[in-house]
């Protein structure tokens, strides 16, 4: 277990000073100046050590650069001064459980960068095809994630997890055979000791310097009156240009007649870090009119134009982050209780350190955000982002900062479990939830299209579908009811045994009294009174999870089965589908391997009478009975 390791045919004490030492350092600077992002000391020979100036290596795509050397300092010696004043991990691996020096392998270090780094091998021909992610927890605790691959998102090999005390007593892991140290200095210091958290640094690092001790604090005591002085005058300097700038009159900005007819209002983000928001509209009811159009009602009506695909950042059409135009107050904040959306109870509460989250590979991207794999706490976890386009974006941030809110106050275990928000500043904030290993439904009904898969219902099908009954009966029995408003099979996410959880809560809402907005959703899983803007209540899920079922027979998406009248090679039109959707003039398709109970069963989801489709606990017992009887 443990790290990879190479065979190494000669096994010497750890800082035997006859040992040649071999250093293989990778770094990411091109003159190889800087601390090592990753370090392997290997007991060598004079004669098979062969010293390499800084050169290149390509890693995973990307251009990193190495240095060989050949020396008879100490591993942890070369370490030491290779790491100065940069925080590291650094493990011994031996043959045998007992950490022996007999059983002394090689000695490596790792930055406490909390990033996919090379792993630094003794073969450098082989180092792209070794990474790590290294990370010191606060407890003092230590966390390093190996992998085959280099970009660690694949090729998992194996986690090495010690404790504080562990790693403070540098104490023998005997399940992997290492002995780890940390160094969580940023100073330069001579004198480590494992014992408080830091590297051992044996005294030939630091006898250079102590030659020329006395000297230099000579010459420290001489630069203290300068240095004293300096700072005064720098001080000095500092109160007078303060005074001078609150003396400075306030410039105050004038609106026009033409001001009122803007189109961006103004909301204070943070200090100094002014963002425009679009300008709202009233509300309306619509119908795509294009092939373009099928986004929500938010990108219906905003001045900006936004990519069509939907996901969970863009639903924010009703928040109470947003600002009327052309008013007196436009540019200022209407209660600062209003706009920090970030102090709310419920997203302190959930709040994550940013620097514990580590991004590895992205997964997918929609029209407002990103979803990536990715670490926390030595966890594999899915890390959705916005945009680097809409993350100055309050509007955006709110919607975000919403699902947040919705995602902490639902557990159920066919939702994802939500795991925290992080963020260094709001740019940078992401939420941190359960990864499924199994993908979405979409790309799994795609496979089994691409595999000519038989159709109909398999017994894994019905208990997808019946997992996400679960789910809507979960969310529609809450006080107040939650209804997702885009469900789909891109929003249910599956493990590895097809166990369904559904995601993607940035457009949900608590159920109110008042009529919800239309619109939201995406277009071919949409009820059709959602498509033209009435008042809609949970049985829109519903209608959304009747598709769902068709997409579950057939492998294809929606209404696929619609021909253009005039060509019928041809697909309808997706405008021309919605139209006829809403007026109850197309219904989603089954197959004749359908069974006939679900077909009659999904029929009645797909009603377009809201009040003749079913519950969601209503479905639920359907599908637990046809489940029982006929599959």
């Amino acid at each position: 277990m443990g790290p990879p390791a190479d065979a190494l045919s000669i096994n010497l004490p750890i800082e035997s000073a006859l040992a040649v030492q071999k250093g293989v350092g990778i770094y990411a600077d091109s003159e190889c100046s800087e601390a090592p992002l990753s370090l392997q000391v290997v007991n060598s020979n004079s004669s098979s050590c062969t010293p390499h100036d800084c050169s290149t290596i390509e890693f995973a795509d990307s251009l990193y650069y190495y240095t060989i050397n050949c020396t008879d300092v100490g591993a942890h010696a070369l370490v030491a001064a290779a790491f100065i004043e940069t925080r590291y991990i650094m493990f011994d691996r031996f043959s045998s459980g007992n950490c022996s020096d007999a059983s002394y392998l090689d000695t490596h270090a790792l930055q406490d960068s909390k990033q996919c780094v090379p792993f630094a091998i003794d073969v450098i021909s082989d180092a792209g095809n070794s990474s790590s992610i290294a990370t010191i927890l606060d407890d003092g605790s230590v966390s390093v994630l190996f992998f085959n691959g280099g970009s660690c998102s694949s090729g998992f090999k194996t986690a090495s997890n010690r404790n504080k005390t562990a790693v403070a007593t540098n104490a023998c892991n005997i399940d992997q055979n290492n002995r780890f140290y940390i160094n969580t200095s940023t100073a330069p210091s001579t004198t480590n000791s494992g014992s408080d958290g830091a590297t051992p640094a044996p005294s030939l690092i630091s006898s250079p310097l102590s030659d020329s001790s006395s000297s230099n604090r000579e010459k420290e005591q001489t630069a203290v009156p300068v240095f004293a002085l300096i700072i005064a005058t720098i001080l000095i300097l500092c109160v007078v240009a303060i005074i001078a700038w609150r003396l400075k009159p306030t410039k105050k900005t004038t609106l026009d007649e033409g001001s009122a007819n803007m189109s961006d209002s103004v909301a204070i983000l943070e200090p100094d870090d002014l963002i425009y928001l679009s300008k709202p509209a009233s509300k309306r009811n619509f119908l795509p009119q294009s092939s373009s159009t099928c986004s929500t009602y938010r990108e219906q009506i905003t001045t900006r134009s936004f990519a069509p695909g939907l996901s969970s950042f863009g639903s924010g059409y009703h928040s109470a982050w947003m600002f009327a135009p052309g008013s007196s107050t436009s540019s200022t904040i209407q209660g600062s209780n209003t706009i920090r959306a970030w102090e709310d109870d419920a997203v302190v509460a959930a709040r994550i350190p940013r620097d514990k989250v580590v991004v590895t590979q992205l997964l997918s991207r929609g029209g407002f955000g990103v979803v990536y794999s990715g670490m926390y706490n030595g966890r594999r976890v899915a890390v959705k982002m916005l945009l680097p386009e809409t993350r100055r974006s309050i509007s955006h941030v709110a919607d975000l900062l919403a699902e947040v809110k919705m995602m902490a106050a639902m557990e159920h275990p066919h939702i994802v479990e939500f795991i925290g928000v992080a963020w260094d500043s709001l740019t940078s904030m992401c939420i941190v939830s359960e990864l499924m290993a199994g993908g979405d439904l979409k790309g799994l009904l795609n496979d089994f299209e691409e595999q000519k898969c038989p159709t109909g219902f398999s017994r894994d099908k019905l208990k997808i579908a019946l997992h996400v009954a679960h789910a809507l009966t979960y969310m529609h029995s809450l006080d107040p009811p939650v209804i997702h408003r885009d469900l789909k099979s891109k929003n249910i996410l599956l493990s590895e045994q097809l166990d369904a959880k559904l995601t993607d809560f940035g457009t949900s809402r608590e159920r109110v009294n008042e009529s919800m907005t239309g619109g939201v959703g995406t277009c071919l899983w949409m009820a059709p009174e959602v498509m033209i803007g009435d008042k809609y209540d949970d049985k829109a899920d519903m209608f959304s999870f009747g598709v769902v079922l068709s997409e579950l027979d057939t492998h294809v998406s929606p209404y696929s089965h619609a021909k253009d009248p005039n060509d019928s090679s041809r697909q309808m039109p997706e405008p021309a589908i919605l139209q006829m959707v809403a007026t109850g003039k197309l219904q989603v398709k089954f197959t004749e391997a359908a069974t006939q109970s679900i077909v009659k069963f999904s029929a009645a989801c797909v009603s377009l009478d809201p009040k003749a489709r079913p519950t969601a606990s209503e479905a639920l017992y359907r599908l637990h009975t046809i489940l029982a009887d006929d599959i």
